[in-house]
């Protein structure tokens, strides 16, 4: 995860203008109602000085959740069953059930909590857990998150370095711990000789048309083709090598 911005850690969700009340409390509420004072004083408290129980808070509560939520799955990421307020695997929990909606409009924390759910040793985790009944479940919902797609590339002549292509398709799923990527043999095309053929297999919890126009910019609405989108426009580049056509193909 990219380090958020000192002068963004230096503020709090108030000054952000990340903070809303349900319902405005009153000063009764503020004095007599433990969660009111709770959410009254990390309204106002710098990320930067955030402990992890008020990273629980923030994000159970769905404070903030374009700064705190970040918070939250670093910490995941290093401790997928972590303790911060009420029990093992408590913010695991406040993760998982984030509004669908925030989700649905946040596409790189929804890549990051699924790929931290769908790591082999988190499920192995996972499986011996025998906690909460309620995290149990949201993470068997989450876990069945990942696809495969089969990529075939053709590149302008054979003898074309592929590294570059590697690097790129490396780099489209960078940000999914739990990608894997497995090339198959760099061939003569068998069409023309002077051109390659690389097809890779991508695992990862990526959606389709993200991962679609990470690894090409130049799709034409007509390109789709069932669960398949294909280019084939003699302009396309991969770090600056030209390709001569591509396909990614969703396995369903």
């Amino acid at each position: 995860m990219s380090q958020m911005k000192n002068e963004i850690l230096n503020k709090s969700l108030l000054e952000l203008g990340e903070w809303t009340w349900l319902r405005q409390p009153s000063d009764n509420d503020l004095q007599s109602d433990r969660l009111t004072m709770e959410l009254d004083c990390l309204s106002k408290k710098k990320l930067c000085d955030y402990s992890n129980s008020d990273i629980y808070l923030a994000v159970s509560q769905e404070k903030g959740l374009r700064f705190t939520l970040p918070l939250a799955i670093r910490l995941i990421e290093d401790d997928i069953l972590i303790e911060c307020e009420f029990y093992e695997g408590d913010l695991l929990k406040a993760v998982l059930q984030v509004s669908p909606a925030y989700y649905q409009n946040n596409a790189t924390d929804l890549i990051r909590v699924a790929s931290v759910v769908s790591l082999t040793d988190n499920r192995r985790i996972m499986s011996e857990y025998d906690g909460n009944r309620d995290l149990r479940r949201l993470y068997e919902k989450w876990s069945d998150y990942q696809h495969s797609y089969w990529l075939r590339i053709i590149t302008k002549d054979y003898a074309q370095p592929i590294d570059g292509v590697k690097k790129f398709i490396y780099h489209a799923v960078s940000d999914d711990i739990s990608a894997n990527v497995e090339f198959g043999d760099y061939i003569e095309y068998w069409k023309w000789p002077e051109q390659g053929e690389l097809t890779v297999m991508l695992t990862t919890v990526i959606p389709f048309d993200i991962l679609r126009n990470r690894i090409a910019q130049q799709w034409h609405p007509a390109d789709r083709i069932g669960n398949s989108f294909v280019a084939d426009c003699r302009t396309m580049e991969i770090n600056h090598n030209q390709i001569d056509w591509i396909c990614i193909t969703l396995e369903v």
